[in-house]
């Protein structure tokens, strides 16, 4: 697919100015993974970053789609905290190794309020340029990036962009709902239960932490289900990859958790060890946050206090689903 098959023009990017050409090289690798999810029956969604050196070399970063809706001929559950953007940062191997200042990234579609959150963690890294290839679908939370002090946002109405989610969204409701929350809960008999019962908490957070590390700071996540099932469990993994936040234990737990779970039905159970608390958004992770603020887990339950800036934003997200 060249180029100019979803009319893209070098004049599109020009607020970019020296950057124009990274801006419409992310573009097209993003609307080409897009073109291929969607012929795949996926969601098109797809996110792509290009980096610039000082000689005008160009290098792809990343590229990444959706992922709730599994690849033709795997046997995964999907993961249903790869938008198109986590899912290109999550491949990202260690987000401390690039000048994100040199970076151009490109969404397909505005993003969410979890794409926003691990978008605004990269601009404390440098990113101030970012595409949203189409805004007209789904508005998303862009009004949030063009607050962000130096940030370049170029916003385009890609034909080809619209007419591919438009078409999707048409004919798979449920899944274009599914993968903003908006499929409401149906049964909290569990989530009931764990509020009244300070033994079951406990247990819950027993569960989460073992198997965990012993001897050092250590955050984990689980996902139970409305069944009282625990069907996800992860450890923080962001010392491996340069503080990646895709890689923050209850954004790894939630997509571990599988797209055919309402995670509006479900407890998030977050927990740490050696620590004393106040935990904040920086340890309980900024992709995590805007997780629980997109899925809306029926509870987040932790053996730590949170601070009132994440306490604040959880009872808010939490507020939305009653």
């Amino acid at each position: 697919m060249n180029p100019n098959a979803f009319d893209l023009k070098l004049s599109d990017f020009e607020s970019l100015g020296e950057f124009d050409k990274a801006g419409l090289e992310s573009t097209k690798l993003a609307l080409q993974r897009a073109k291929r999810s969607f012929d795949e029956g996926r969601i098109p969604i797809a996110g792509a970053a290009v980096y610039m050196d000082a000689e005008d070399k160009l290098t792809t970063v990343t590229v990444g789609n959706n992922g709730r809706i599994p690849a033709p001929g795997t046997e995964s559950i999907g993961y249903p905290t790869d938008h198109g953007e986590t899912a290109a940062i999550r491949e990202v191997e260690d987000v401390s190794t690039w000048d994100w200042s040199r970076v151009v990234f490109t969404t397909t579609l505005s993003p969410c309020i979890m794409c926003n959150r691990t978008l605004s963690y990269l601009y404390t890294l440098g990113l101030n340029k970012i595409v949203i290839a189409e805004a007209k679908t789904y508005p998303g939370t862009k009004d949030l990036l063009k607050k962000l002090r130096g940030m370049t946002l170029v916003e385009l109405t890609n034909p080809g962009g619209v007419k591919m989610m438009q078409a999707f969204a048409r004919t798979y409701p449920w899944d274009w709902a599914a993968d903003i929350g908006e499929v409401p809960p149906t049964d909290l008999t569990f989530v009931e239960s764990v509020r009244n019962s300070k033994k079951l908490q406990k247990q819950l957070i027993s569960e989460v932490m073992t198997g965990q590390g012993q001897h050092s700071t250590d955050y984990a996540a689980s996902v139970v289900d409305p069944k009282g099932s625990l069907i996800a469990k992860a450890g923080d993994q962001r010392g491996k990859h340069g503080e990646n936040p895709t890689y923050s234990a209850p954004m790894i737990a939630m997509g571990k958790a599988g797209s055919s779970v309402n995670l509006r039905e479900c407890v998030l159970v977050f927990a740490a060890r050696n620590v004393s608390g106040p935990v904040g958004i920086a340890e309980f992770g900024h992709s995590s946050l805007g997780a629980c603020e997109l899925f809306r887990p029926a509870a987040v339950l932790s053996n730590v206090g949170l601070d009132a800036e994440l306490r604040g934003a959880l009872e808010k997200a939490h507020m939305r689903s009653e």
